[in-house]
């Protein structure tokens, strides 16, 4: 963080519709911008999460939210990092897909790296799969790729 003037990390949680999570109609807890390390670290320590009964998540709810609902500045780098433990649900009625969040993630010039953290041999296109053991090591690299303009 030291590279940049001014940080703004925003951390956001998601479930699956009908979980606890609500936010604007989607299943996602926003828990804020958050202006340093510490208060990131306090927060998602802070964050619990458990339950879920289907194994796909709502991955594209949540990009669409962090891509659409945050007041990005126009001249910073936006980055989101999305990890999860498991992979994008498959559209229903209420549901987003890949093309919607696609074409909102590019408006607005936003990079994504999206990490799934298993400890199977499951696979996801549109998340990289991460051993739970690698995961730190991953998570690193893909913050540490931001580069202050």
């Amino acid at each position: 963080m030291k590279k940049f003037l001014d940080v703004r990390i925003a951390l956001v949680l998601y479930k699956d519709y009908g979980d606890e999570f609500q936010t604007n109609g989607l299943p996602v807890k926003n828990l804020g911008v958050l202006k340093n390390a510490k208060a990131f670290s306090k927060a998602i320590k802070s964050a619990f999460v458990n339950g879920g009964g289907d194994r796909e998540e709502a991955v594209y709810e949540a990009l669409y939210f962090c891509a659409t609902e945050f007041e990005w500045r126009k001249d910073s780098i936006k980055k989101i990092i999305l990890i999860g433990d498991a992979p994008p649900r498959s559209c229903g009625e209420k549901c987003f897909d890949f093309g919607q969040v696609l074409a909102e993630i590019s408006k607005n010039k936003i990079s994504v790296d999206c990490f799934l953290i298993s400890d199977s041999n499951e696979k996801s296109s549109e998340m990289k799969t991460v051993k739970k053991s690698k995961a730190t090591e991953e998570l690193l690299k893909s913050v540490e790729s931001l580069d202050a303009k």
